[in-house]
């Protein structure tokens, strides 16, 4: 039996950005703009946008800007398997590229991605965000995990809110980098990187904060529950490991 199989859907102003974004100085430059400019010759509005459309996603293809996104999703096959589909659309930043999932009634999740067209043209830098924002919706699909969409009414908002909020991300993050590079997807400084985010986060664990990181990052299992309680300053066993 064959794996599931899910292909990105790219927006068509995502697209457009993207593909003048990686032409720009490229050796190709004059033939992409050559042909694009005689599809404004086409008399008809509709007709224009459709080639226009067309035209980018032929360049698209050709640059294989989609490449990076089909093979961030083969390390990830239960996203695949419980999706059932996938949009890719437009950040209005870096801080705002991020994966999500769509819930519907009754349908399959939707997965949604939102990336720049700077990144899609950095195919390096876009394969690490691809792996770090699937590795979070894999953890989100996973009954293990137990995902929950808001934190406990307890947390409140205000101040606290948000540097609970804030923590829960970074744990969750040193989490998703110690199996990424565990399987080889992310370089060796990632682990020096992630602990200086976590030391200044968390430095009031004073000596044992590097151990407490260890712990975390080396895991193999981890709830949503026990990463929103440490977060949250709530005691537990593993946090004092």
């Amino acid at each position: 039996m064959s794996e599931p199989r899910l292909d990105p859907e790219f927006d068509p102003r995502l697209v457009e950005a993207a593909v003048l974004t990686a032409i720009r100085g490229h050796a190709l430059e004059g033939e992409f703009h050559a042909e694009r400019d005689r599809l404004y010759e086409i008399p008809d509005p509709e007709a224009r946008e459709a080639a226009f459309d067309a035209h980018h996603v032929r360049w698209f293809a050709r640059f294989a800007l989609d490449q990076p996104f089909r093979r961030a999703l083969t390390e990830q096959p239960a996203i695949a398997a419980r999706c059932g589909r996938w949009l890719v659309a437009g950040a209005r930043g870096p801080r705002d590229e991020a994966a999500d999932l769509l819930i519907g009634a009754d349908v399959r999740p939707t997965l949604l991605v939102r990336v720049t067209p700077e990144a899609i043209a950095v195919p390096g830098r876009l394969w690490r965000l691809l792996q770090r924002e699937l590795q979070h919706v894999a953890d989100m699909l996973d009954p293990g995990f137990g995902y929950e969409a808001t934190l406990p009414a307890s947390v409140g908002d205000g101040p606290r809110g948000r540097v609970v909020r804030d923590n829960y991300r970074l744990l969750w993050d040193t989490w998703v980098d110690g199996r990424l590079l565990r399987r080889g997807l992310l370089p060796a400084t990632a682990r020096r990187d992630r602990l200086t985010d976590f030391t200044r986060a968390f430095g009031h664990l004073g000596v044992a904060v590097e151990a407490v990181f260890d712990r975390i990052f080396g895991a193999d299992q981890l709830t949503h529950s026990a990463l929103v309680g440490f977060a949250a300053g709530e005691p537990n066993d593993w946090r004092l490991g």
